[in-house]
């Protein structure tokens, strides 16, 4: 996961160092001397084992969702309803593993 740089750089990324501070219980000198990369592993490894917990599938189907290249990021709108913004409906359950 990356967040780039310069000008193309996540609008994100200094509200992940904010939630990081925040929910990880990282020192406030985490924000002023950058992330570290032992923060940021911390932060991968938070996720990774987050998002493995749960499925994640269509609320429709895909040929209901459109993708628009805007600049250079792709969007998924819902057919249809391009004028609501950009979307993606998800089921999201938690994963049970196979016996």
């Amino acid at each position: 996961m990356t967040f780039l740089g310069g000008p193309h750089a996540c609008i994100g990324y200094q509200f992940t160092l904010l939630e990081s501070v925040h929910y990880l219980h990282l020192p406030t000198s985490f924000l002023h001397e950058g992330p570290n990369i032992f923060y940021l592993c911390r932060m991968k490894c938070l996720l990774f084992t987050l998002v493995k917990k749960f499925e994640f599938s269509l609320v429709l189907p895909a040929e209901d969702i459109v993708w628009w290249n805007q600049a250079i990021i792709r969007r998924p709108f819902v057919r249809g309803a391009e004028q609501d913004g950009p979307k993606l409906p998800l089921y999201v359950k938690i994963h049970v593993p196979d016996a």
